[in-house]
Formats: C-alpha cells, sequence, structure tokens
C-alpha cells in the first residue's frame, strides 16, 4: 500500500496535468485572459470549500486576515495569474511539451526565492531531490 503522500503526490501531478491539457483546449476558444479567469473562478469555490473543511475538521476559527496576510496573499495571486498568462502565452507560440516542461522547474525556482528571499537554504535531500526533478526536466526538454 502507498503512503498517504505518495498517493497524493501522485494525484496532484495527474490532475495537475489533466489541468494544464483542459486549459490548452480552453484557450482555444477563448482569450487568454477568460482561459486565466475561468481557472481562476472555477478553483476559488473550491478554495473555499477546503477552508473551511479545515476549520471544521480540526475545530479551529478560520482566523481574521491582517493586513501582513492580505499583501502576501495578494502579491501571491497576481504572482499566479501572471504565471498563467505565460503559460497560456507559451502553448499559443510553442507547443504543449515545451511550456509544460518549463512549469516543471518551480520547485528550484521556488528553492532559489526561499533561499534568498526568506533565508531559509533547502536541506541537502531537498537540493537532491531538486536535482533529481530538474535533471528529468533537462532530459525532457533534450528529448523534445
Amino acid at each position: 500500500m502507498l503512503a498517504p503522500w505518495v498517493a497524493t503526490t501522485l494525484c496532484a501531478a495527474f490532475t495537475q496535468n489533466v489541468r494544464n491539457v483542459l486549459q490548452k483546449r480552453i484557450k482555444e476558444r477563448l482569450s487568454i485572459a477568460g482561459a486565466t479567469f475561468s481557472r481562476f473562478a472555477f478553483a476559488a469555490p473550491l478554495a473555499a470549500v477546503y477552508l473551511f473543511t479545515l476549520a471544521i475538521v480540526h475545530k479551529e476559527p478560520i482566523p481574521a486576515p491582517t493586513s501582513t496576510f492580505i499583501v502576501y496573499a495578494s502579491v501571491g495571486g497576481i504572482a499566479q495569474i501572471l504565471a498563467n498568462v505565460f503559460l497560456l502565452l507559451a502553448f499559443r507560440h510553442q507547443n504543449f511539451v515545451v511550456a509544460t516542461t518549463f512549469t516543471k522547474t518551480e520547485a528550484a525556482q521556488t528553492a532559489l526565492l526561499s533561499a534568498l528571499l526568506l533565508h531559509e537554504p533547502p536541506g541537502f535531500m531537498a537540493l537532491l531531490g531538486i536535482g533529481v526533478s530538474f535533471l528529468g526536466v533537462l532530459m525532457r526538454g533534450v528529448t523534445r
């Protein structure tokens, strides 16, 4: 039997690829802005359900957002929206494999930004995992 984190990781990877395929298809019918809006408009209710489920399961109230939280959430939200726009633009100008391959460098990008901005350098095992992932991305790009 798979450990819960392995099953969750595999499910997340699969659904992320399905989402990218659907985004590519919807982009053919809508503008890039429309396709991006649809992604976040459909995700918002799911995020709310998840938040309320966590609050109920853990019997904790939902904390009131602070101004610092709102700033960080806004910057993160804008970054997500822009990243999605750039992904769809890459779909338009390149192909699905190139665009998806670029998105798979996010672990390395997150580790780098975390080390630079938050002064949280990744540990050895994290670096090893990022290295294996990055090698996979490079191999995927070469075999294209």
